[in-house]
């Protein structure tokens, strides 16, 4: 865990599977060096004397709190694009739409795409976008 106290707020960084990786100097391939990979989640506390050892009391609890917190806040931005994504392609269903039915149909299928993205095995941090009809 790292933190980074600012102003009356702590900003808590937990890492959890951490594990040891050999990187390839980009200069000299015969170089190499160890590097640490990890999932890292980050959140931000009011601060107070007592949550250093708070957190230490029940790391695995904050871990948790922070990797759900994490997931919410990516899980967030990919609805929020693909929210922009459909509201683009609003106009496409319109009854005046100048498409044709064949163009329709692809719209149909990539807005019920968009919507289906919550649904992903990955989701939300390994999900396919669509691609747009006529992209």
């Amino acid at each position: 865990m790292e933190y980074e106290i600012i102003g009356n707020k702590i900003l808590l960084r937990f890492h959890e599977n951490i594990s040891e990786a050999t990187e390839t100097s980009e200069h000299n391939s015969e170089e190499t060096f160890i590097s640490w990979e990890s999932d890292r989640y980050t959140i931000t506390r009011l601060y107070d004397s007592g949550i250093l050892d708070r957190i230490e009391d029940d790391l695995a609890g904050w871990i948790n709190m922070a990797r759900e917190e994490e997931e919410i806040k990516i899980a967030s931005e990919i609805r929020f694009q693909r929210n922009n994504l459909l509201q683009a392609t609003d106009p496409t269903q319109l009854a005046d739409s100048p498409l044709s039915p064949e163009q329709l149909a692809a719209y149909r299928v990539y807005r019920q795409a968009l919507r289906d993205l919550p649904q992903q095995g990955g989701f939300p941090y390994n999900v396919d976008f669509p691609q747009m009809p006529g992209s």
